[in-house]
């Protein structure tokens, strides 16, 4: 061997990663979300369960690290499993306060079949959108879980169960500006996911007001119905959101044509404007993305960061590996880099998927599930770096 020669460690290899939560019977582990708390903890939350994706015993949990993402405790239950009423998909709220907010699905009714009897494989998506507080970082919840108001609109009324029922799910941050915070999420007409569209739950005084009975939740867009354009076909979902520092609204969600949609509100959220394909700059060439979560966040110095997989086919795979584009703000306008390839897996199956980004002391790290673990990778894999630093082409 040469002098000065080393193996170097390549980080976008997901086996390099930290674990995490893995579960001990090889059951289910999805839909990370994490936060900063206010005692500087890291509180990661997931949806878990013995068997696979949407069993009756899936919940919500979470994980904390003391140490920056080296080690992880034991999970910690905040909506106990009970048969059928499952819990799923958490979005995690750090208010100034220091108290966090986790907003997730509820199947309170116990739904397991369909009005006309046909049994559901998946029993997850429908019933509340509920959350539950912790005022501790995360260590404990309170007693009690409540639920988020959300106003019936055509595509619940003509639903499976007539708008009886509710059937959402949200994957996205919820993003703080103006005051004010905004939540992303997905209505869902007809089981299993189809003929979706996208919505926005909007509060003025969540960040300020301790009494979670007083909270004011507005549903945007005005009127009955949300952000698709039938064009796009019956999959339009996980919509992400953005602020844009000139004071407009971005957001970015799935489909299965082969790319990802966006579009803009300019007056809050009240309006959108029509969703087209993304592109790379207004009137540029076209994002692929295949039906596969993509995930959309503002970093601290005013640059954005989008997760996506980079080609055009229209099924859940593949998903593995996992690119990252660099975008900047010009003229109200988001415009992307050329992308990277951010993490893969040694495999293709299973994909990598539903992750976020935390942000401390100028360093970057991405948590991500394969459906049966969670890892963090910490450090600056691939470009996410240098984006976050540079922004533009």
């Amino acid at each position: 061997m040469t002098s000065g020669y080393f193996w170097s460690v390549d980080l976008r290899d997901i086996t390099t990663g930290t674990l995490i939560f893995k579960h001990k019977l090889e059951g289910y582990v999805d839909t990370t979300n994490a936060v900063v708390t206010k005692d500087g903890s890291w509180l990661c939350v997931f949806t878990t369960c013995e068997g696979r994706e949407g069993w009756p015993n899936a919940h919500v949990a979470g994980c904390i690290s003391e140490d920056q993402g080296r080690s992880w405790s034991e999970p910690i239950v905040i909506e106990p499993p009970t048969g059928v009423k499952n819990s799923a998909n958490p979005v995690l709220l750090a208010t100034p306060s220091g108290r966090i907010y986790t907003f997730y699905d509820y199947n309170i009714d116990g739904i397991t079949h369909l009005p006309d009897g046909t049994k559901m494989p998946q029993v997850y998506l429908i019933g509340w959108y509920c959350f539950r507080y912790s005022d501790d970082g995360g260590r404990t919840w309170s007693r009690n879980r409540y639920r988020n108001p959300i106003r019936l609109t055509e595509v619940d009324r003509n639903n499976d169960w007539g708008g009886k029922e509710q059937m959402f799910w949200g994957i996205d941050h919820p993003v703080t500006y103006g005051g004010s915070v905004y939540i992303a999420f997905t209505k869902i007409k007809h089981y299993h996911q189809k003929e979706m569209e996208g919505w926005f739950l909007k509060s003025d005084n969540i960040l300020t007001e301790p009494d979670p009975e007083k909270i004011r939740w507005q549903l945007l867009p005005d009127g009955e119905h949300g952000l698709r354009a039938p064009e796009h076909g019956s999959v339009q979902s996980e919509f992400n959101l953005v602020a844009l520092d000139n004071g407009d609204l971005y957001c970015m969600y799935r489909t299965e044509m082969g790319y990802p949609c966006h579009a803009y509100s300019r007056d809050g959220g009240h309006s959108w404007s029509k969703p087209v394909a993304a592109t790379y700059s207004p009137g540029g060439r076209r994002i692929k993305h295949n039906r596969a979560c993509p995930r959309l966040w503002k970093t601290n110095n005013g640059k954005y960061l989008f997760w996506f997989n980079n080609h055009a086919t229209k099924s859940f795979m593949t998903r593995n590996p996992v690119w990252i584009t660099g975008g900047f703000e010009k003229d109200g306008f988001i415009h992307w880099s050329q992308p990277e390839i951010l993490l893969y897996g040694p495999v293709i199956k299973p994909g990598i998927s539903y992750p976020d980004l935390i942000q401390e002391y100028g360093g970057y790290c991405v948590t991500e599930t394969q459906k049966t673990i969670a890892r963090i990778h910490k450090g600056r894999p691939c470009a996410v770096g240098r984006f976050m630093e540079a922004g533009s082409n």
